[in-house]
């Protein structure tokens, strides 16, 4: 496979999703020498791409032909370094490894990680959460326990090889774009171990639709041989309601979630929801991006979810006292 970028695909990255990624057999090449500027939906996407191939074709060679753009104070190599990129696979890290940047204290992001755990999951939402919330905000740890939840599917339940790769910044205006990825099942696979809504799943499209209902996607509704017990020994309930919330806070800041499942792409904004017809990724994506200066009161979004899943089960939340 051979992608090469157009100078704007590092931030206009919908474009990406004319390239069929479920078929990666043979080497892999990614020229994005032309790029002026990267924004984490499509570095974490290219990661996730090197770190799947690699896991999927070891023997096969992996290339990639880095932007060296600079202007005014944007060095796109030096940033592509220190958010981690070139960790996705061995070939990359021996190429790029000669010179390592160090992170500015005062950056406002989180490197690309992979998480394997829900351990994982959560220590990298609250590094999300704390370039959010700095201080100690009523909000914060109900986002997080969003946000791990939304992690910890893709990471514990979507029988990812890669994991859930997770990555986020926060710009100088206020805008968190984060990412949210797995090379899984898709939702439409997780929502077929659903007793009660495996009967609608009848496109990628329709499982994305559903799962973004709070509590459809929880653990309390899967068939009992998918819900895993150390997963219950550890007190994960799994409610359902990690992408619903973080939606909901998405859209009612101005910002917008964008879904990338199996064959579909659903985007939500507070106007409307764009979905289309893409050729694949042999999982799923989350993208999101939140305006801070307008973020929601999240205690209610929480609270009014909460009382929506409690009237369709007696699960209880892992926020409640």
């Amino acid at each position: 496979m051979n992608i090469k970028l157009t100078s704007q695909q590092g931030k206009d990255y919908e474009s990406l999703f004319d390239i069929n990624f479920t078929d990666l057999k043979g080497p892999l090449e990614v020229d994005f020498s032309e790029v002026k500027f990267f924004r984490p939906f499509a570095l974490t996407l290219l990661y996730g791409l090197f770190r799947l191939h690699e896991k999927l074709y070891p023997h096969e060679k992996r290339i990639c032909k880095p932007s060296r753009y600079q202007y005014e104070n944007v060095d796109v190599f030096q940033y592509t370094q220190r958010i981690d990129f070139f960790k996705c696979c061995e070939e990359l890290k021996a190429s790029f490894s000669e010179e390592m940047f160090n992170r500015y204290p005062a950056s406002k992001f989180v490197p690309i990680t992979q998480a394997n755990s829900l351990s994982d999951c959560e220590k990298v939402a609250g590094d999300i959460i704390k370039i959010v919330f700095p201080h100690d905000h009523p909000g914060a740890q109900q986002a997080k326990y969003s946000l791990s939840e939304l992690a910890g599917n893709s990471a514990q339940h979507s029988g990812s090889p890669i994991g859930a790769i997770m990555n986020a910044q926060l710009y100088p205006d206020g805008e968190l774009h984060g990412a949210i990825l797995d090379a899984g099942i898709t939702i439409r696979g997780h929502l077929a171990g659903n007793r009660l809504l495996a009967p609608q799943v009848t496109s990628d499209e329709k499982a994305i639709e559903l799962a973004l209902i709070a509590g459809n996607s929880g653990a309390h509704n899967r068939k009992k041989e998918t819900v895993e017990k150390s997963d219950l020994e550890a007190g994960y309930t799994n409610a359902g309601y990690g992408l619903s919330v973080c939606a909901e806070i998405a859209k009612r800041s101005g910002g917008f979630v964008h879904i990338i499942s199996g064959q579909a792409s659903y985007k939500v904004t507070g106007k409307n929801v764009t979905t289309r017809k893409m050729l694949g990724w042999p999982g799923t994506i989350v993208f999101f991006s939140i305006d801070c200066n307008n973020l929601p009161h999240i205690g209610e979004i929480i609270q009014e979810f909460d009382r929506k899943i409690k009237e369709k089960s007696n699960v209880k939340l892992r926020f409640d006292s």
